[in-house]
């Protein structure tokens, strides 16, 4: 009778560490789904220019200026370096904004398993 309880107890403990596991696996990957998610509908979600043509005129003069030569290639070179840096610039503040949040998560939680050790 003693064996039973105990094959069964064991049985009941494997199963709740496999529960545990799941769930961590499956907030993990709720995670990163949000991540992409806030971080595509920030990205995409906003226009960076809309310019009117007096405005792209004043561009040109601008880059002949600096040398680039009067096409739209220049204005399209400017404008994916400007996008590139957009993305890049975004990326690193919504990645350093999750890892702040899971480092506040981790420090709270350790500090909330140390009082209830003490």
């Amino acid at each position: 009778m003693l064996t039973i309880y105990k094959y069964h107890r064991s049985k009941r403990l494997l199963l709740m560490i496999k529960k545990n596991q799941v769930s961590e696996i499956f907030k993990k990957t709720l995670i990163i789904i949000l991540f992409f998610i806030i971080y595509f509908t920030l990205v995409y979600g906003f226009n960076l220019f809309s310019f009117s043509s007096e405005q792209q005129s004043l561009l040109f003069d601008f880059l002949i200026t600096f040398g680039f030569p009067d096409r739209k290639s220049a204005y399209f070179d400017l404008f994916d370096s400007i996008f590139i840096s957009y993305h890049c610039i975004l990326t690193l503040l919504i990645l350093s904004v999750a890892y702040f949040v899971v480092w506040l998560y981790r420090r709270t939680k350790n500090e909330n398993t140390e009082s209830i050790l003490t």
